[in-house]
């Protein structure tokens, strides 16, 4: 994906599901994706375009609204999660990847990456990238942590599993480097906010906070 930011979605509408502790805040809903996907029409940067947990509304309801734009996107999946309740099955991600979408992994269970021990190393990043690939028959190349949360413990697992590109929520720039940050856009993101991420007007003191977090990340 080469894009200059990158906007990071998760559920669109009406859950299906019964919502995580703190999982609510990351819903929006379909009017608020039409509005930013025409924000991203008209943004004078490229940009990208991810979703995370393998949601339903990925493709009933956002596919749609980029392939009318022109869009497309790269969704990332649990494992866990594939052919239950408001989740995405077999069927709709080999649809999505008819229509463009790459697919991805974010683990198997949703659970935070630094607590992991070998076995749920294992799972995590091995498995759930095996689960997906027999899925989508094809290799599963690229992966996005689970509530944004690393350290160096975990990039050092994701690069000796052979990780082509990570994907964060620190904000920001893509670049073009192997750990690529997203901004996730929350229920409460207002209109003025996703146009200031996409003109890349933020102020220094943002900028400035956000390296300082994304360098003690990898350090410790």
């Amino acid at each position: 994906m080469q894009a200059d930011l990158i906007l990071n979605f998760h559920g669109v509408g009406q859950p299906a599901r019964a919502l995580e502790p703190g999982e609510a805040a990351y819903w929006i809903s379909a009017d608020q994706f039409h509005a930013i996907v025409e924000e991203i029409r008209k943004a004078p940067r490229r940009v990208g375009i991810t979703f995370d947990d393998g949601n339903a509304s990925d493709l009933e309801i956002c596919a749609p609204v980029l392939a009318d734009a022109g869009l497309s996107a790269t969704i990332f999946v649990l494992a866990g999660r594939i052919g239950q309740a408001g989740s995405l099955g077999p069927p709709e991600l080999l649809q999505l990847q008819e229509m463009g979408f790459t697919i991805g992994t974010h683990g198997h269970d949703h659970r935070d990456w630094r607590r992991l021990d070998k076995a749920g190393e294992k799972r995590e990043l091995i498995e759930a990238r095996e689960i997906i690939a027999a899925t989508c028959g094809g290799p599963v190349l690229e992966a996005a942590i689970p509530f944004g949360n690393y350290n160096r413990r975990v990039l050092t697992m994701l690069r000796g599993h052979g990780y082509e590109r990570v994907y964060s929520s620190d904000g920001g720039p893509a670049g073009d480097g192997w750990l690529v940050p997203r901004t996730s856009v929350r229920a409460d993101t207002s209109p003025a906010r996703i146009r200031e991420v996409l003109s890349g007007q933020e102020s220094a003191f943002r900028q400035l906070r956000r390296s300082a977090a994304m360098l003690r990340k990898r350090l410790f």
